[in-house]
């Protein structure tokens, strides 16, 4: 099953209790990060080279991650890219530990790394148990 919401599901019918439910994957965005890309010579692990989550970025984290804890999504595994921005991302979502996942690095520039990225990202799902407990993806 699977369902698809606009940028900001703000709609109190959407059955986003649901994710709560064993075997739930969720993949969302990012949170706000003013701008568009980042400079071309970013370091993965050096935040001050990238495009990062602005206040409001992070108000829309926090947000987030409490209408999901108010549904019961309490204990999910939360795994992110390992750009800066999907890092804090799914930390300020506060639904459990945050595990980078190279599978869900932004391929946007680098169209070689396309079709490899994706292939990891569906390895990756396909390993995932679906009676295991529910599943966060922050990408971009």
């Amino acid at each position: 099953m699977s369902w698809s919401f606009p940028a900001w599901a703000d709609d109190p019918a959407l059955p986003l209790g649901e994710l709560a439910k064993p075997g739930r994957v969720l993949m969302l965005r990012h949170a706000r990060a003013p701008g568009f890309g980042d400079p071309p010579n970013f370091v993965i692990g050096d935040c001050s080279t990238q495009r990062n989550l602005d206040a409001s970025g992070r108000a829309q984290a926090r947000q987030l991650g409490a209408r999901l804890r108010a549904v019961g999504l309490t204990n999910a595994r939360v795994l992110s890219s390992q750009w800066c921005r999907a890092l804090e991302t799914a930390h300020l979502l506060d639904l459990g530990p945050v595990e980078s996942l190279p599978a869900l690095n932004s391929f946007f520039g680098r169209p070689d790394d396309r079709e490899r990225t994706l292939d990891a990202l569906r390895s990756f799902l396909a390993t995932l148990p679906v009676d295991g407990r529910p599943v966060i993806l922050v990408t971009h």
